[in-house]
């Protein structure tokens, strides 16, 4: 972490995680005394057009969305040599975390949770920004019962050209829509898609289409329709399927639809 202490007016306190093109590290502010977390591109990527213009857009995208249930960017760094983007801590860890220790989610819980997460894409999609990656794992608890949206990396903004390389596989293929699966953009509904996967998961604590590799789970992302699920709501079970319908014309237009159904239902469920 030497190359890291030349970061003007941050700590590093430790390392988090770390993946093939980034790591992660929680820090401290200090003209403002509060924790964050620190993002920060391996220097060898910091050369590459196309890694660097993701990492770039993740902090646009983040620029560009202010909600409650969206992770906030509090800094973005770039150089020659060193690119990186500050954003605020979250305390809790992330819904995977929650469902590997605790398994699955009640249906009241779950329904609060795809609130939150709903809330948070409303905003993004109206300020154009297409998440592409939506998962437990991408949703952070910051306390008992709020959600938010972290790990722009692959965000698109509606209306521009995609950074996505012919034959990439551009998100995780348990959560990718269909039709990204067959070498279309993500969108909109391709984000309900991922959510309503998510929310399937948080209901049962699996995934429907994972296998055993990648390309077994790409093919049940292509064939595989989940079934309702016993123990929830007709009403629930409704919204679940149609999020994850193949065809992306017969999923809800919008989240703020979604919304206007799972509001009334989670008043009934006592969310």
């Amino acid at each position: 972490m030497a190359d890291l202490e030349r970061i003007v007016g941050y700590r590093i306190d430790r390392e988090i995680s770390r993946s093939s093109i980034t790591s992660v590290y929680q820090g401290y502010q200090e003209s403002l005394q509060r924790k964050v977390l620190i993002k920060r591109l391996h220097p060898q990527f910091v050369s590459d057009p196309e890694i660097r213009s993701r990492f770039e857009r993740e902090a646009h995208a983040l620029a560009r969305i202010k909600h409650k249930n969206i992770v906030h960017i509090y800094d973005f760094r770039a150089d020659d040599e060193l690119m990186l983007l500050v954003q605020e801590w979250i305390s809790g860890g992330s819904v995977a975390d929650f469902i590997r220790s605790h398994g699955p989610f009640s249906e009241r819980e779950a329904v609060a949770l795809a609130i939150d997460v709903l809330e948070g894409l409303n905003v993004a999609h109206e300020a154009k920004v297409i998440h592409r990656d939506i998962k437990p794992s991408n949703l952070m608890l910051s306390n008992v019962d709020s959600i938010k949206i972290t790990d722009f990396g692959l965000a698109h903004f509606e209306g521009s050209p995609t950074l996505t390389q012919q034959g990439a596989i551009m998100g995780t293929p348990a959560y990718m829509p269909p039709e990204v699966v067959n070498g279309e953009p993500g969108s909109a509904k391709g984000d309900i898609y991922s959510l309503g996967v998510t929310l399937y998961e948080l209901l049962t604590g699996n995934n429907p289409f994972q296998a055993d590799n990648i390309s077994q789970t790409l093919q049940r992302v292509l064939t595989v329709k989940p079934t309702k699920l016993e123990g929830v709501r007709d009403d629930t079970n409704r919204l679940l399927l149609s999020m994850m319908a193949k065809d992306p014309n017969h999923r809800p237009n919008s989240v703020s639809l979604i919304l206007d159904q799972l509001r009334p239902l989670a008043v009934e469920l006592g969310a």
